[in-house]
């Protein structure tokens, strides 16, 4: 959960953080980690849920609004694969006939199938969704819309008044290599006032 608040807080700052971290989705039930993503949805800044995308499709989405993109996938092929580190890096940018496309966001997938090498894996946050014992595994509409009322107002409030220090952010672990490390800054830059969850980065990591 420490890990989730992490990157949730990420995707709230993705104009300042150096790497957009994407957060990898596993678990034995679609089901449930569909409902994770909606779950996430509310919570993130500018969630909108994607499902069968491709790397045209991805190519041509509205990213000038920084939206958080919860993708839900039946199988994530090796070239769309191959565009997330560039759509996780500010400042780089891929070029599609005749432009320079910034592509970068904050993400969460799950695909039943992916395919991801160890460089790529190394740059990404995974988490499992395991189904509870109570079966359910979605949340209601309502519910749904009563937790991004309660939430979604505290969470714009958080990016305006630590926008600076997030921005300004020193936090390093310097003793990991390279990806990691890119990982650690952004989630210990976006974590502001919490020493206790900024101590456990390391070891979420």
């Amino acid at each position: 959960l420490n890990l989730v608040a992490c990157w949730l807080l990420c995707s709230w700052f993705p104009d300042v953080l150096p790497i957009v971290p994407t957060l990898l989705v596993s678990g034995p039930s679609p089901s449930h980690a569909s409902s994770f993503l909606r779950l996430l949805k509310v919570l993130c800044r500018r969630g909108i849920l994607l499902a069968e995308l491709n790397v045209a499709s991805f190519r041509a989405l509205p990213m000038r609004l920084q939206p958080t993109l919860l993708i839900d996938q039946t199988v994530l092929n090796r070239p769309l694969s191959g565009l997330l580190p560039a759509a996780s890096n500010r400042g780089v940018y891929v070029a599609h006939s005749g432009e320079f496309l910034d592509l970068h966001c904050a993400k969460a997938i799950f695909a039943a199938e992916s395919e991801f090498d160890a460089a790529m894996a190394e740059t990404m946050l995974s988490v499992a969704v395991v189904p509870s014992e109570s079966g359910s595994a979605r949340l209601s509409e309502g519910i749904e819309h009563e937790i991004a009322a309660e939430f979604q107002p505290l969470l714009l409030r958080y990016r305006f008044r630590n926008h600076r220090a997030v921005s300004e952010s020193k936090f390093d672990i310097p003793q990991f290599t390279p990806g990691l490390r890119d990982l650690a800054r952004s989630l210990g830059a976006a974590v502001v006032d919490d020493a206790d969850l900024t101590a456990q980065i390391a070891t979420l990591l």
